[in-house]
């Protein structure tokens, strides 16, 4: 019943990038935000459609029209093969709810990928990490803002900036 620092942030960042404030988003939005990394390798990680998969998102990534596009193939594929993993496994209790949980986290990412907000896997070396990536336009200048935890190196920030001419 307390609400934590935490929980109000999820809020923010639904808010921010137009989602609904729904319990589902706020549980997306935690994951989004934590654990989608750990799940993501535990059950997506090693599955070959879905490296292929990541493999044209990263060759979509030349214009955010492309990406936005090679996204929603993505995440199509990726909830292909949850589906057929808890068809096809004998899976615990646990791993349901974490696949549900993932699954939500990859729905949700659909949506945020409409407002230009972006979870990408990229593999670095032998690691799996998920890089955050939001493009924003405000007049004429266009912002990517990039974040990426990795284990080796921490956490990462970066913002690029691109103003167009005004004339």
């Amino acid at each position: 019943d307390n609400v934590t620092l935490r929980d109000l942030f999820d809020l923010d960042f639904l808010q921010e990038f137009h989602q609904p404030v729904t319990l589902s988003n706020i549980a997306a939005a935690s994951g989004v935000l934590g654990e989608a990394t750990e799940y993501y390798k535990k059950y997506l990680g090693e599955d070959g459609e879905i490296r292929n998969a990541e493999q044209e998102l990263m060759e979509a990534m030349t214009d955010e029209e492309s990406l936005a596009q090679g996204y929603e193939l993505f995440a199509e594929k990726a909830g292909q093969a949850l589906q057929e993993q808890l068809i096809q496994s004998q899976t615990s209790q646990i791993h349901v709810r974490e696949m549900q949980s993932l699954w939500k986290q990859v729905r949700l990412n659909t949506s945020l990928a409409r407002e230009s907000c972006y979870q990408l896997p990229i593999r670095l070396e032998e690691e799996v990490a998920m890089l955050h990536l939001t493009v924003r336009h405000q007049g004429h200048v266009a912002r990517a803002e990039i974040s990426l935890e990795t284990e080796k190196y921490g956490r990462l920030e970066a913002v690029f900036e691109e103003k167009e001419d005004a004339s």
